[in-house]
Formats: structure tokens, sequence, C-alpha cells
């Protein structure tokens, strides 16, 4: 049981196709009226259509991810539990990646030091305690970093990009302290001040923070696939695929996925609104070094303002594992 009182048990995804029984013939006759011999196979996971069976995986992922959600949520509701402490900095969702778990700075309660990838130790709690939650699944995650506007001083060599990704860092590490397999950890990456939560006000404290985000298989499997990420290519060419499903299981992508593909699981717009933006307001603190990051854990780095996007825009935006 989890601190608050939530079911721990592995949600898995290998459990065999079944048939239900309301699904089977009423008649159990080996032979029909006319005297042939009925060889109709009840419907299995060897004889189901590849695009029918990967219709019925790609639900039970999803209905997966809703069970985790739903628990996710009564453990930060319950009375005895440690996400009390910052209960309404914690924002669940759903992008086109996946369940995304947003951890956001609130006006004299930071998840870190100032100007610093040193975790509050409510923080350091939190994280320990959503590990257990999130192994549940056999999903894997990405791990994003996002600061406000304010920048360092003007001859700084430490910037919001280093920032972002060391403070991304940390938050893996704190969820490995906390029994996270480091193996199920797909990407970590730093956004800087690139994706504001509030596009109108990028120097708000709720820009900044930590995502985590369950990532769909085809997903996981796309951005950790011999390092090359999704192809940007790919996510544009609408021609020929099924893009209205919603799902990543296909390489054609809607308007919608494209724009939460872009800065895993932000909306791709407000990427394309701040580029060029004046960013105002100077740092006091000033690390003097700059954390290793894994390999695939490189910060992002800005795109010159267009108003589209290319494939190559995209797959730099998207890949972190580059």
């Amino acid at each position: 049981m989890g601190e608050g009182g939530a079911d721990l048990g592995l949600i898995t995804q290998d459990q065999p196709l079944q048939q239900s029984q309301s699904d089977q013939p009423e008649n159990e006759d080996a032979s029909n009226k006319d005297g042939y011999k009925d060889n109709t196979k009840p419907e299995t996971a060897e004889n189901v259509p590849e695009d029918e069976l990967k219709k019925q995986l790609e639900k039970r992922e999803q209905e997966q991810l809703d069970e985790l959600k739903k628990q996710l949520e009564q453990e930060i509701n319950a009375l005895d539990s440690v996400f009390q402490q910052i209960k309404d900095q914690i924002l669940i969702d759903f992008t086109a990646l996946g369940l995304r778990i947003q951890i956001v700075d609130k006006d004299q309660r930071p998840m870190f030091d100032i100007g610093s990838a040193n975790l509050k130790p409510y923080s350091v709690d939190v994280l320990h305690a959503l590990a257990p939650i999130l192994n549940k699944v056999q999903n894997k995650i990405s791990v994003t970093g996002h600061t406000d506007a304010t920048p360092y001083g003007v001859n700084a060599t430490y910037t919001n990009w280093e920032l972002s990704a060391d403070r991304a860092n940390a938050a893996r590490r704190a969820l490995l302290v906390g029994s996270y397999p480091e193996g199920k950890v797909a990407t970590v990456q730093g956004m800087g001040s690139a994706a504001p939560y509030l596009i109108d006000k990028p120097t708000e404290p709720i820009n900044r923070r930590i995502a985590i985000i369950v990532l769909k298989k085809a997903v996981a499997d796309a951005l950790t696939n011999g390092g090359m990420g999704l192809d940007g290519q790919q996510l544009i060419n609408r021609g020929g695929g099924d893009s209205s499903s919603g799902v990543f299981g296909s390489p054609f992508l809607s308007a919608d996925e494209v724009d939460s593909a872009i800065d895993a699981g932000l909306d791709g717009q407000q990427v394309i609104e701040q580029r060029g933006s004046n960013q105002t307001g100077v740092r006091n603190a000033n690390p003097s070094s700059v954390s290793a990051l894994p390999s695939g854990a490189t910060p992002t780095f800005p795109i010159e303002q267009k108003p589209v996007l290319s494939a190559d825009e995209i797959e730099s935006a998207i890949d972190s594992s580059q």
C-alpha cells in the first residue's frame, strides 16, 4: 500500500487477449444444419488481425494509464500522504505522449533552491513517494525541466538551459533513490524557458516546473530506438496515414499530436510564440559548475522564429537522445 493508501500492485500489459463467454456461439454442435463441420475458431491473440490486435493493445494501455491517473489522484488527496505538502502544485493530465505529472513552483514554496538544482526536502519526499506509484506500470518515463524567463547575468556561462537540464537530472536521481528503475527512464532533458506554462506571464513561479510523462509504449520505443528519436518527417507527413486515432502507433500524427510532441507534451504553439521574445530580470545565483548529464540528457536549444516548423526543427525539439 502507498503512503496514502493506494494499492501499489503492478499493472501489467502481458495478459493474453481472451474471448468473453458472451461472444462464444451458443450452438456447441460440431456440425451445422447442413451436415458440414463448423471449423470456426474462437478469436484469440493468434488469429486476430494485426490492426485489430494493435487497437486492443492500445486500448488496454490507455485503460491502464487511466487507472494510474486515478490512483495518483487518490494518493495525492489522502490526508496522511506526503503529497499534502505540495498538493496544489501537482498537475496531472494526458498529452499525446502519455500521462503527464507536473510539479510546479509556487510563490514562497519552490521545488528547488533559487537558481540551483538543489531540491527542497519536501520535493525529495514527493519524488521518493512518486517512484513506486509510477513503477506500477511497465511504461517508461521522460523527465523534463522548465524554468521561468528570468535569465542569469549578461556574462553568465550557466544559463536556464543548463539549469533546467540539471533540475530534470536531479529529479531523475531522486526517483531512483525512491526505487524507480533506472532502465525505465527514457529521456532526461531541459527546456529552459522555451515552453512557459503561462505564455503571457513567463516570469511567474508556475513556469518553473518538472514534467514527468509516463510514455506510451510506441513513443518510448521511438525515442529509445538506437538513439534515433522520432522522425520529424513522419510527424509532418500527412499522406496515407490515419491520424484521427490520436495514437502514436501510427507514424502520421494530427496537428495536436505534433504540438505535444515538439516539447515532450507541451503546446508546440507556445514554443513558436516564445521564440525571439525578450527576457527581463537577472538571477542572483550563478552556480560555478554544470552537473554531468547521463547519455541522452542534453538540453534542448532555441530555434529561430518561423511561422511553421520544418522536419529538422521538430526533430531537434523532440529528440532528447541526439
